[in-house]
């Protein structure tokens, strides 16, 4: 038995249309981003991120990817949601990532949570409201002459959607004397994706001895790559 081709030729558009459409149902943006920092007078910085999402699709929920650079420490104080009809404030619970309103990290820099069930109804256009709070260590680049650098981006660039309004606000603590422009704040507008907010700026510290949260002298890299080279050596004289 033979099967008709035209038969077959509408029955793989069908398919095919059904696939491209529910592909393009799969939508995330931000309808905002408010990151407020502050810089310590011990060198960490205190970040707390209020992410507004706009999720279509079957998406499970949201994920925060961190590029920390050689050496920085990242300690997450908590992450949690605001309900739309009330206002207040619901922390996530750690742990089980398939209960909503769960969240873990799933490698050393990539924070997830749960906003939906497998069973549940796709979301359609459905804005959530989430508060990411942490702190980072060795964020400032130890520089000659007793200075240090902040280069640090204030929005991820690694995000499938883009960021309609961004906004930063930055405080830093008096121990620290700015040897450039540093804005306390900064205002961007339809942010696309693998676009951050770099703010670069030299800095030198006031007050006696050295920031606890700032590392000084080699980075872990560095000392990792002088110990094997030292190893080297030592198996070249002994052989």
């Amino acid at each position: 038995m033979h099967t008709d081709r035209r038969l077959l030729l509408p029955l793989f558009l069908a398919v095919l249309t059904s696939a491209t459409a529910a592909a393009q149902e799969r939508e995330l943006h931000w309808q905002s981003l408010d990151v407020r920092a502050r810089l310590g007078a011990d060198g960490r910085l205190q970040v707390t991120e209020t992410h507004g999402m706009v999720f279509t699709g079957d998406w499970n929920g949201g994920e925060r990817g961190f590029r920390l650079d050689d050496g920085q420490r990242l300690r997450l104080r908590g992450v949690s949601r605001r309900d739309p009809q009330t206002g207040e404030t619901v922390p996530l619970v750690e742990g089980d990532l398939s209960q909503v309103d769960h969240y873990g990290f799933t490698d050393s820099k990539t924070l997830r949570w749960r906003s939906r069930l497998p069973s549940d109804a796709p979301f359609d256009k459905t804005a959530l409201t989430y508060v990411i709070d942490y702190e980072l260590s060795d964020v400032l680049q130890p520089r000659e002459g007793g200075e240090f650098l902040l280069d640090h981006d204030f929005a991820f660039r690694e995000r499938p959607g883009v960021i309609e309004d961004f906004r930063l606000t930055l405080e830093v603590d008096p121990a620290w004397r700015s040897g450039g422009d540093l804005p306390a704040r900064i205002e961007r507008r339809a942010l696309p994706p693998g676009q951050g907010v770099v703010v670069t700026a030299p800095l030198r510290y006031t007050r006696e001895g050295a920031p606890a949260g700032v590392r000084l002298g080699a980075s872990p890299t560095i000392r990792t790559a002088l110990l094997v080279l030292l190893a080297a050596a030592f198996a070249l004289l002994w052989a």
